[in-house]
């Protein structure tokens, strides 16, 4: 169980977190149900949480270069819109895209 669940977060990380809830569980031959129950058992955070944070983490990286505009970095981190993509980015980080970007080129300033 231990495994799978290891396995799991190896494929959400390498996905960069552009992966469903479903499209993980059909992966490694378990009911979407059954992975919840092992992740919320061994991680104590759901599977879609961790596929959120791989998400962040991915759009971290990139509202680093500064050429890349914040709508294309939520398309390409998965997300439908804009919109959703700050809301769940401040949710998680506690500032906005375009806060965080801010702070990442003065922090590269100094």
């Amino acid at each position: 169980k231990d495994n799978l669940v290891d396995r799991a977060l190896y494929i959400i990380e390498h996905q960069e977190g552009n992966i469903s809830v479903g499209e993980l569980a059909s992966q490694l031959y378990v009911s979407k149900d059954y992975l919840r129950h092992l992740f919320l058992e061994y991680s104590n955070l759901s599977p879609l949480r961790h596929i959120i944070i791989a998400k962040i983490e991915k759009a971290k990286s990139l509202l680093a270069m500064p050429n890349r505009n914040i709508n294309q970095i939520a398309m390409e981190c998965g997300f439908d819109s804009v919109y959703y993509f700050s809301r769940i980015f401040k949710k998680n980080t506690g500032c906005s895209p375009s806060e965080y970007r801010l702070r990442i080129t003065e922090k590269v300033k100094t």
